[in-house]
């Protein structure tokens, strides 16, 4: 008898090939992941592979999660078997990112004249049997599908951006997470990107759950996503760690696991992968690897007193902010806005090393802080930044952590690679733009202000694309110098999502009244640069970089020359060029 369902597993290459053709129905929302989302997919996956290291078995790879599908009635008995035209049920949004994912790989596959865009090409459109032009393999609704015809899903479309900078939404979300996505991967090695591209193609699985009509599918759908407390990974190991204790200490054991767990909170299972970093055990599965963690601690209670108890300590103190130094007190805040914990083990082993003694954190917490957001102005991605860490880690391990040529210190072509980056920061990633305007906002102002990441959006001054007949175009009369200083982190400011709405193309004059309305709450320091300014030129532009600068020399202590190519050390290559669609003007 047919259960109304059919469960199985495929790696992306197979979910995306042969003659299966995704839907997203009418009754689905649009579009929602943000850069956020999409980068710590990316991030996920380079990890995984890094974890992996090459490892090509049965227990390596990564899971993409579950999809759930409604299948086409199948054809009757004596017809062709025809294309496998499915709905999307759940799972629209990673599908999604994961197509553009594909397309921008190709593009550079494209660029380097790789083989590899023709294996990918097929992945993203495709002919079914029965039609005699190819078809995406994922179909969104009208609008947004327009969108990636035009922008996404065709050869080299990822070099074009839209004429007209006021998108709806779900299309200004693709259009970011297109360009993230570009900005993580388009200054790696071929090398890179053809491992890359075998282990998201050959390695990443997704369950895929197909019923056979839509009541059917919400049942699944339920069952899947509302029903049951998930077993986590922190209570398998509390059985196999608690397990091993002696009856007459396992209730007091117990009782001081649970006090552990209900400090952390959220972060408790966290806690075990960072331990399993720590100890040196950065490979292979977690719970098996905390397993020989135990071991070699000499059984459960020494882990539980001497490595589960003072690390939790540690974490939460790390979390909270409480490390007996205001000024590293901040120092974690600003670490924290980052978004990632591969900083945090060698943090939490030096914290430890050191007994907490503030003298020592007060050493190395500015130098950690200044690695962390230096790589991000790198461009280096999340599976290169863990490399760099675990070299932390070692020296900490090796005490040898505060010697001033270890890895946490920036190398001459890092330093001269981030002086260049700073001059087109926002083109290459609009987060770490975000995070470094906040950063200085707090220098400029002499004191923290308070700033959270999800308050704030980045506002060109200048705007991206002035009207034809306004003062931007008397100011800045050169499409070049637009361009050029459009981009400049002299340009930028701090406002709200509302007010960068508002704002766009304006002129001057409003912009500022927008930018500083009464009762519109607090404006960051950085923003007040233009309060009561009455132009704003080139030179306006200029002067101001050249001071944001010299601020951010002044706060991670390094040298931000004007970068300049020489005949032995050439300038590093610029973003791949962009053109703009063909379109009207604005006006």
């Amino acid at each position: 008898m047919s259960s109304g369902m059919l469960a199985e597993t495929a790696s992306l290459e197979q979910l995306l090939g042969g003659q299966s053709f995704y839907r997203v129905p009418s009754y689905q929302r649009p579009y929602s992941w943000t850069t956020r989302e999409a980068g710590q997919l990316l991030d996920d996956v380079l990890l995984a592979m890094a974890e992996d290291g090459g490892e090509r078995g049965s227990d390596a790879g990564y899971f993409l999660g579950a999809m759930l599908l409604i299948a086409d009635p199948a054809p009757s008995a004596g017809a062709e078997t025809g294309p496998a035209w499915r709905d999307i049920v759940d799972g629209q949004q990673r599908l999604v990112t994961l197509t553009i994912l594909v397309c921008v790989l190709r593009d550079l596959f494209i660029d380097l004249d790789h083989p590899m865009a023709d294996r990918l090409h097929p992945l993203i459109m495709a002919k079914p049997d029965d039609m005699s032009e190819p078809r995406p393999r994922v179909e969104l609704q009208a609008s947004e599908q327009a969108f990636l015809e035009s922008f996404v899903l065709p050869l080299e479309s990822s070099s074009i951006m839209p004429g007209d900078d006021d998108l709806p939404p779900a299309e200004q979300r693709l259009l970011s997470v297109r360009e993230h996505l570009m900005a993580e991967l388009v200054g790696r090695s071929p090398e890179q990107l053809i491992e890359l591209t075998d282990y998201l193609l050959g390695n990443c699985f997704v369950a895929i759950v197909t019923a056979e009509c839509i009541d059917r599918a919400h049942r699944i759908f339920t069952a899947l996503n509302g029903r049951g407390r998930p077993l986590a990974r922190n209570d398998i190991l509390k059985a196999q760690i608690l397990g091993k204790v002696t009856p007459e200490h396992r209730a007091r054991r117990t009782t001081q696991w649970d006090a552990v767990e209900k400090r952390l909170g959220g972060r408790f299972d966290e806690l075990f992968s960072h331990l399993r970093t720590i100890l040196g055990r950065p490979r292979g599965r977690i719970i098996s690897g905390v397993g020989a963690l135990v071991e070699a601690s000499g059984g459960p209670e020494p882990f539980l007193d001497d490595v589960l108890v003072p690390m939790a300590d540690i974490l939460s103190a790390i979390e909270e902010r409480r490390s007996g130094s205001a000024d590293v007190d901040q120092r974690l805040r600003y670490l924290g806005w980052l978004g990632s914990a591969d900083w945090v083990p060698p943090a939490m082993l030096y914290w430890h090393l050191c007994g907490g003694d503030p003298g020592r954190l007060q050493t190395f917490f500015p130098r950690l802080e200044r690695l962390a957001y230096a790589l991000r102005l790198l461009g280096i991605g999340a599976d290169k930044r863990l490399a760099r860490f675990n070299a932390v880690l070692a020296a900490v391990r090796a005490g040898t952590a505060d010697a001033p040529d270890g890895p946490l210190e920036l190398s001459r072509d890092e330093l001269r690679n981030i002086a260049w980056n700073l001059r087109s920061l926002h083109a290459r990633s609009q987060l770490t733009c975000k995070l470094l305007l906040m950063r200085l906002s707090d220098e400029l102002a002499g004191a923290p202000q308070g700033l959270e990441p999800s308050d704030y959006t980045v506002e060109h001054v200048l705007p991206q694309r002035p009207g034809r007949i306004s003062e931007w175009r008397v100011w800045f009369p050169s499409p070049e110098q637009r361009e050029s200083l459009g981009q400049s982190i002299g340009n930028l400011v701090l406002v709200t999502r509302e007010q960068n709405d508002r704002a766009r193309n304006l002129e001057l004059s409003k912009k500022l009244a927008i930018y500083f309305a009464p009762g519109g709450g607090p404006v960051p320091h950085i923003t007040r640069d233009l309060e009561g300014v009455a132009s704003w030129r080139p030179e306006d532009v200029t002067a101001r970089e050249e001071r944001l600068l010299e601020a951010v020399a002044r706060i991670w202590q390094i040298s931000i020359a004007r970068p300049a190519a020489t005949k032995d050390q050439p300038a590093p290559p610029r973003l791949r060029p962009r053109r703009r669609a063909a379109g009207p003007d604005p006006r």
